[in-house]
């Protein structure tokens, strides 16, 4: 059974202090950072994990190699990709 979204939620509140609001600064190339499904993110995933929550982040531009984002944070999965910059219209 799967992590519960408010426990990914408060998760991924922790994971943004960590990772994207202090230095190094992260947030010169973060542009989201929401809750997702595994399934969503990882075509591949088995079929139980499909529909565990995950922390979603979506990158401005691909990050340099001293900055690092885990691919697990606190037993949730992490995924990451460039997604360019996303602005509200």
């Amino acid at each position: 059974m799967g992590l519960s979204s408010e426990y990914v939620n408060q998760v991924k509140e922790e994971f943004q202090e960590e990772y994207l609001f202090k230095e190094p600064l992260f947030s010169l190339y973060v542009n989201t950072c929401g809750i997702s499904k595994v399934g969503i993110r990882d075509k591949n995933a088995l079929i139980y994990q499909q529909d565990d929550f995950c922390i979603s982040v979506g990158l401005r531009s691909p990050l340099p190699p001293d900055l690092l984002i885990p691919k697990e944070y606190r037993g949730v999965r992490v995924f990451v990709r460039v997604i360019d910059e996303t602005r509200p219209l």
